[in-house]
């Protein structure tokens, strides 16, 4: 990792090559749940960055919500949750901050998280385009993971969403349908690393095949009192 952003306490042991090269292992185990992280506050940061880390919007009938006991740290790893200022410095979200990890939540802010669109559409029999309330409507659970990045940093962080499942499940695909296709937010005049990198083919997109998509797949939602934007995204099915 460059010199010039230290990892500010992350881990830096890297992430077994078993585990980085099964990129569609992973994307299964994460997508479970469309969660955000839920970071808890345990080190010192600027008065200024506390500040700045004020969510753009609050659901306290939402969050936190209930913790998922299934889901603990592997063995071996430290349980300690990560600082919220230290999870929430440093992210590698290149819409905002392209080619390299950094303190996202400072160029956020143009961002508008509300409202907000979700569009479901393709080889189902329920197409949707849901808002913040329909998403939020959705009963959330709270999982703790520890997420490894290829680039050799590491967060013990509790992520807050939904099943995946209970969202295909309201689309109701169609038997022809064997890929989910998730799009993401394509905003360049909120979002200056869409700006800055032209060459990229915005916007981002991902994929699972059916079978993968199940139950313990989360779709995240929320980073708990943090500014870090989450992605709405355009399910294709």
């Amino acid at each position: 990792m460059s010199r010039k952003f230290p990892p500010e306490g992350l881990s830096l042991k890297p992430t077994p090559p078993e585990i980085f090269f099964d990129r569609r292992k992973f994307l299964a185990g994460a997508a479970g749940l469309i969660a955000a992280p839920t970071v808890f506050c345990t080190a010192a940061g600027s008065e200024a960055e506390s500040d700045l880390l004020t969510p753009p919007l609050a659901r306290p009938e939402v969050f936190p919500p209930s913790r998922n006991g299934g889901y603990q740290l592997p063995e071996g790893i430290r349980t300690q949750l990560t600082p919220r200022e230290t999870a929430a410095r440093h992210n590698n979200f290149y819409e905002f901050l392209p080619g390299r990890g950094g303190p996202v939540y400072r160029h956020t802010g143009d961002f508008v998280v509300d409202p907000w669109k979700v569009e479901v559409s393709g080889e189902c029999n329920n197409p949707m385009t849901l808002d913040l309330d329909d998403l939020f409507g959705f009963e959330h659970e709270e999982r703790l993971y520890h997420f490894r990045c290829v680039e050799r940093w590491a967060m013990n962080v509790p992520w807050s969403g939904f099943p995946l499942r209970k969202l295909i499940e309201k689309a109701a695909p169609r038997s022809s349908a064997r890929f989910l296709r998730f799009e993401t937010a394509d905003r360049p005049k909120q979002m200056p690393g869409m700006r800055q990198s032209s060459w990229y083919p915005w916007p981002y997109h991902e994929a699972l095949r059916m079978d993968e998509a199940g139950p313990p797949v989360l779709l995240i939602d929320e980073l708990d009192r943090t500014d870090e934007p989450f992605e709405a995204f355009l399910l294709e099915i």
